[in-house]
């Protein structure tokens, strides 16, 4: 065992771990429960399971327990007679049954890993996913996907998101990686979301409460976001990430589909608190459109590239700009006539 003061400091405090209560025929996979266990140890995380001590859930537990490390398992009463057979790992939570079950696993984690496992592991796995789809929560779900094990999965997901049925920001709830060291490394990072005004130092105050609980100054935050984008997005309203890890924070600016076009405008700087109710009444050519399709081309639902060209041209009409000199309502008819040619990628 390391070190207290070799160990790694975590942002999170106990991670549920959905798995089998099987081991499976692979002996990676009893390998990877075992290197997840030792790997939550080595951050100073806790373990909250389904409370299990067979299978792949007896070794994650076990190898957190005997890390030194503090492991909560939740099981409804009717599975303990079948389930809980050999040594009782851990702090013991009867619950009524598997709903109980499930949202006192959740109450008590800060984020989600699935290892291999059956049908308990994919329904359990799928309702967490679902709930941060629907923003009952906003903890991270990982997924281990130990050789490949979960690739018929993700294809079956990305499958899903081609075809309509999952947008492709909801596509982004699930992080997977095949080893346990490099799954929870990318847990770890966090991905914050902010509205600020191109080029302006932001109100601390408007910052703090979504920052400050991640150890970073807001104050100097807001300067960094002031640098990043004075140069291509002064004096526009932007969405900014912020990707924190460790206690640093990396800017990157995620444009609106309206902010790109304010900006193809090229119109003069305006200070937004003199200046409001701001009409944009210019006009941009369609390869510039096109190129602001390109750009938002990820998040757009449309199946080819001329979908999300008539997306951008309905953001054309709500910004109030014409389009080669034209209403862009137009141009989108001409475009589902055939009379205008858009690429299709």
């Amino acid at each position: 065992m390391e070190k207290e003061s070799d160990m790694k400091q975590s942002r999170f405090r106990r991670i549920c771990v959905f798995c089998g209560s099987s081991q499976g025929k692979k002996r990676s996979y009893q390998d990877a429960a075992v290197e997840l266990g030792r790997e939550l140890v080595s951050r100073n995380i806790d373990l909250v399971y389904g409370g299990g001590s067979i299978g792949l859930m007896g070794l994650v537990s076990h190898a957190v327990r005997d890390g030194g490390r503090h492991v909560i398992g939740v099981i409804p009463k009717t599975l303990m007679p079948r389930e809980l057979t050999g040594e009782t790992v851990g702090e013991e939570k009867a619950v009524a049954d598997m709903h109980q079950r499930k949202a006192e696993m959740a109450r008590h984690s800060d984020a989600f890993i699935a290892l291999p496992g059956g049908y308990g592991t994919l329904e359990e796995l799928l309702e967490v996913i679902t709930w941060a789809q629907l923003r009952i929560h906003d903890k991270p779900v990982g997924l281990l996907n130990v050789d490949g094990y979960y690739n018929s999965l993700l294809s079956f997901i990305d499958k899903a998101v081609e075809e309509g049925f999952i947008s492709p920001s909801a596509r982004q709830i699930i992080v997977s990686a095949p080893t346990a060291k490099e799954l929870v490394k990318k847990l770890e990072v966090v991905d914050v979301y902010v509205r600020v005004t191109g080029g302006e130092v932001g109100a601390a105050s408007s910052l703090a409460p979504k920052i400050g609980p991640l150890g970073l100054s807001p104050k100097k935050i807001g300067e960094d976001i002031a640098k990043e984008t004075a140069k291509d997005w002064k004096g526009l309203r932007v969405t900014v990430k912020l990707t924190v890890q460790n206690r640093q924070a990396k800017v990157s600016v995620v444009p609106s589909a309206a902010a790109l076009v304010i900006k193809a405008l090229k119109e003069p700087e305006r200070d937004r608190k003199k200046t409001k109710n701001i009409k944009h009444s210019g006009n941009i050519s369609l390869d510039d459109v096109v190129e602001i399709a390109r750009v938002m081309r990820p998040r757009s639902m449309s199946k080819d590239l001329s979908g999300t060209v008539k997306e951008i041209l309905g953001t054309c009409v709500s910004v109030g700009c014409t389009v080669d000199g034209k209403d862009p309502k137009d141009l989108q008819q001409e475009i589902t006539d055939g009379d205008v040619e858009v690429p299709t990628d």
